[in-house]
């Protein structure tokens, strides 16, 4: 089966799961909106807090790569 967006094996909290990546999924989305306002909307709207829901990554050429796990 091919995947529509890439799965990778990431730490968040002290926990390994599998994640995906923030940006890929807002560019698989097509969401109108640019990335840091979708991204603070979806932050806040589920009340995802860091290192539990989410985790971020140093990424060249950005100021984060935030992973979240896949349920």
């Amino acid at each position: 089966m091919q995947e529509l967006i890439v799965i990778s094996e990431s730490t968040v909290g002290t926990e390994t799961a599998q994640t995906v990546n923030a940006r890929d999924l807002h560019s698989f989305l097509e969401v109108g909106r640019d990335f840091s306002t979708w991204l603070t909307g979806r932050l806040e709207q589920f009340d995802f807090v860091e290192n539990v829901d989410y985790a971020c990554s140093p990424k060249r050429g950005s100021k984060h790569n935030l992973h979240f796990p896949q349920n």
